[in-house]
């Protein structure tokens, strides 16, 4: 199986949709379709930590932490090295970067269609998966039963019909209970399991405290609210 992938632009935000084969031990083995979203400053400056326009005033972005890490998962490791160099290979190309196209967009899913059985839509790898429209979300959602997706745009009316197909990422009760009456089922981070409301909610089958019982292929729970599961997911702060 081969790597497809569609670059194109929006305003001041390149997408990277992007399907292979995942060998990650928490997300599992399958094939995936990868969503990442990066500003042109990123972009063009070749700086991660310009990620204003790209995490929006996520709390654990660069941007709201001065240009230091706010302890977001993309900032160690692998996964940054891996990040830093998709945008300097972006840089390389950035003149052939074009505006969204349909004719291209649809010609990318069919390909998808007839050549590979998708396992997981993973929504956001990097960036804030609401810079998608919500057109494409829709699209890309109907290629698996399988969808994660997480966002802090969730307090904000103009994102609310995301809440079908993303989680609202929340670090407090008063969040999640927030997040709640807007329609949307909360990814929640917990420090102190002691002070955790569990009513209604799961431990992240794919976590340490878990014992990693799931893979996200296998899982299944971060889908939004678009099914019948009720119960919110969290994990302990890492």
């Amino acid at each position: 199986m081969k790597n497809l992938r569609y670059i194109y632009k929006t305003n001041n935000t390149v997408h990277v949709l992007n399907a292979k084969i995942s060998q990650n031990s928490k997300i599992g083995i399958g094939y995936i379709l990868q969503t990442y979203h990066f500003s042109i400053d990123q972009i063009k400056n070749n700086d991660i930590k310009q990620d204003t326009n790209s995490c929006l005033d996520c709390p654990l972005s660069y941007n709201k932490n001065n240009g230091k890490s706010g302890g977001c998962y993309t900032h160690k490791g692998m996964q940054l090295m891996g990040l830093k160099s998709m945008i300097r290979s972006l840089n390389r190309n950035i003149d052939t970067i074009n505006d969204f196209n349909y004719n291209e967009f649809n010609s990318f899913i069919e390909l998808i269609k007839k050549t590979h059985a998708i396992d997981l839509v993973r929504f956001g790898a990097y960036g804030e998966p609401i810079l998608l429209s919500l057109d494409v979300v829709k699209v890309l959602s109907s290629l698996s039963k399988k969808t994660t997706g997480y966002t802090h745009q969730w307090n904000k009316d103009k994102y609310n019909a995301y809440n079908n197909f993303f989680m609202a990422s929340t670090h407090t009760e008063q969040q999640r209970s927030n997040a709640k009456l807007l329609g949307f089922r909360s990814f929640f981070v917990a420090s102190d399991i002691t002070k955790l409301n569990s009513v209604n909610v799961v431990n992240c089958p794919a976590s340490k405290e878990s014992s990693k019982n799931l893979t996200c292929i296998a899982c299944g729970l971060c889908n939004g609210a678009k099914t019948n599961i009720k119960k919110d997911v969290y994990i302990m702060k890492h």
